[in-house]
């Protein structure tokens, strides 16, 4: 809209302005100095009898909200305790280096503004690495702005490097564009993981030495038991022999005993050769029906107890695996099962 006469508007297009000295041409020329100086706190003077001065008095709400946007953001940037920075998309220069950036990195603001944002990424990691130069921080930013946070190297004022994660946004205007990037120093991080990580691997070595041990302990243990089963079997038929029936019920309980015994140890056994990924397997063809006539055979008497029926249809057929290993799972199973119905 132009201007025609004092508190009158016209169509656009007939090439009039407002007349010198007007209330209107005041109004622009304040707009124009506002828009000089981008000062926020600025407002226009206001007439509410004019068209002029209802302009100005809308036109100082919309500058109060966005004065108050612009505060709240600007706290936000200042008291961030991650770093923010923004820089331009031409020449990736700094225009903005808040406060948690500047304790990060060792830099006062005005020593960062200006200078290229590749200053602040190290070219690869070693105690003498370089920052980048902005080829490099050019190659890397099409990544970086995918979305998801990214890992890299930093480097402060001093040389020193530290872990950083890095997000990148391009911010798009009227005016241009810019890239805005929120850095976060991920040292202590850095430190908690490898800390956690080497607890775990000390846990797992202490775990496989624990297996290693029990393995070797449960092995050592059953060459004696074997031995006290063994006496106590001999000194049974020695009992039976010379007439001393009265000292039979004392060696089987030490047989029942010695045999329970043995069971605990070889379960151990079995366990801690699997966590020690010892555990090896005797494949050999066998007859299945053999196998499970002794198991029943042995079982009969546990589900006789309870008063169970042990009812077996079973083929008779080859197969290759380890017998031991078979046998000992189906007692097992079997011993479950009378125990628990």
């Amino acid at each position: 809209m132009v201007w025609v006469a004092e508190n009158e508007w016209a169509a656009p297009g007939n090439g009039q302005d407002p007349p010198e000295g007007s209330e209107m041409q005041n109004l622009l020329a304040a707009l124009d100095e506002q828009a000089e100086t981008g000062e926020w706190s600025f407002r226009l003077p206001v007439d509410p009898n004019s068209a002029a001065g209802q302009f100005a008095e809308r036109y100082n709400h919309v500058m109060a909200a966005l004065q108050r946007a612009v505060a709240k953001t600007d706290a936000i940037v200042q008291t961030a305790r991650d770093g923010i920075i923004t820089f331009s998309t031409d020449d990736l220069s700094i225009t903005m280096f808040n406060p948690a950036a500047q304790q990060m990195f060792g830099y006062g603001e005005h020593e960062a503004l200006g200078k290229p944002a590749s200053l602040l990424f190290a070219a690869q990691v070693g105690a003498q690495s370089e920052s980048m130069n902005r080829t490099e921080l050019a190659t890397r930013l099409p990544a970086w702005l995918a979305g998801a946070a990214h890992e890299t190297y930093a480097r402060r004022a001093n040389g020193t490097l530290f872990p950083m994660e890095i997000s990148v946004l391009e911010v798009v205007s009227d005016e241009g564009s810019f890239y805005t990037g929120t850095l976060r120093d991920i040292t202590e991080r850095k430190r908690v993981e490898e800390e956690l990580a080497l607890v775990r691997d000390q846990a797992l070595e202490a775990n496989r030495t624990k297996s290693a041990f029990l393995a070797t302990m449960s092995h050592e243990l059953r060459t004696p038991l074997n031995a006290i089963i063994g006496y106590s079997e001999m000194l049974q038929e020695d009992a039976e022999a010379t007439d001393h029936a009265d000292m039979i019920p004392d060696l089987k309980r030490i047989n029942a005993a010695g045999q329970h015994l043995l069971e605990l140890i070889n379960d151990v056994l079995d366990l801690s050769k699997i966590e020690a990924g010892r555990m090896d397997l005797y494949v050999e063809p066998f007859s299945v029906l053999s196998v499970v006539r002794d198991v029943v055979s042995i079982m009969h008497p546990l589900a006789e107890k309870n008063q169970n029926r042990l009812d077996v249809y079973c083929e008779d057929f080859t197969m290759g695996s380890d017998v031991t290993k078979l046998r000992q799972t189906l007692f097992n199973l079997l011993s479950n099962a009378c125990k628990f119905t």
